[in-house]
């Protein structure tokens, strides 16, 4: 008995120290190059931007303006593909978020980002000749990342920032404009 209850008040001690909102995320169309998606709420950038303040020792004006700045429906945090670089910039991805009645809440189109200078393989040969031992080297740009198939692949972390408050359940779609592709995902408050 005195076990079940202090499993119950630590339960409750838990949820109310941490108070976040969870939401159940489950991929309906998986067509284009996301390799993660992630919707943080507004209650988790709020408990994040408050966290980095905190590290940060910023002063309360600094962090006031900081938690002010947390945007309403939160951000979708996503990690887009690319075989080149301007596959994978955001600038070719648009995100869409739906209700369930299919109204459409949010449009963005993804940011442009810098691209990071490139990683060098060296390639080299050595022949064997009359006149001796003659040796050749060339650089080859390559991507920062492979997929588990070699193929070479870039990858931009994109953070979309959600200025619309958003209902308990919608959709969210990813479009490849370049690809002609998308993904889909629908996100659920979680019922506890």
């Amino acid at each position: 008995m005195v076990i079940v209850l202090l499993m119950t008040m630590f339960s409750i001690m838990a949820f109310a120290s941490n108070g976040i909102i969870k939401y159940n995320m489950a991929t309906v169309e998986d067509k284009a190059r996301v390799r993660n998606f992630e919707y943080l709420s507004y209650d988790q950038v709020y408990r994040n931007n408050k966290e980095q303040a905190k590290n940060e020792l910023l002063p309360a004006d600094k962090e006031s303006e900081l938690l002010s700045h947390v945007p309403v429906g939160g951000m979708i945090v996503v990690e887009l593909l690319g075989a080149n670089w301007d596959m994978a910039n955001g600038t070719n991805w648009t995100y869409v978020i739906f209700d369930d009645n299919g109204k459409e809440l949010f449009r963005s189109k993804g940011y442009d980002h810098t691209q990071p200078p490139p990683g060098y393989e060296s390639h080299g040969m050595a022949y064997q000749t009359i006149f001796g031992v003659i040796g050749t080297k060339r650089e080859v740009p390559t991507a920062p990342e492979e997929t588990p198939w070699g193929d070479r692949v870039y990858v931009v972390r994109e953070q979309v920032e959600i200025p619309v408050a958003l209902p308990e359940s919608f959709k969210v779609f990813v479009i490849d404009k370049l690809n002609k592709n998308r993904c889909c995902y629908a996100v659920k408050k979680k019922v506890e």
